[in-house]
């Protein structure tokens, strides 16, 4: 996960709602954004590798 780009505060103030916020307030947003992103892969991960384990173990139990 190493080969991520960070939003820029330029970016973020380009979608509806954020165009006025100042810098202090963008940084906050990208930080909080870029954790939440983090949080929903590392879940998405876990949940893909169960749901391969649960695969096997179906497999395993048809023989």
């Amino acid at each position: 996960m190493s080969d991520y780009k960070r939003l820029s505060i330029e970016e973020l103030r380009s979608f509806p709602g954020f165009e006025n916020y100042t810098d202090e307030m963008a940084k906050e947003t990208i930080v909080s954004l870029e954790s939440l992103s983090i949080l929903f892969y590392e879940l998405h991960q876990k949940s893909s590798l169960e749901r391969e384990s649960g695969y096997e173990r179906t497999e395993k139990n048809r023989d």
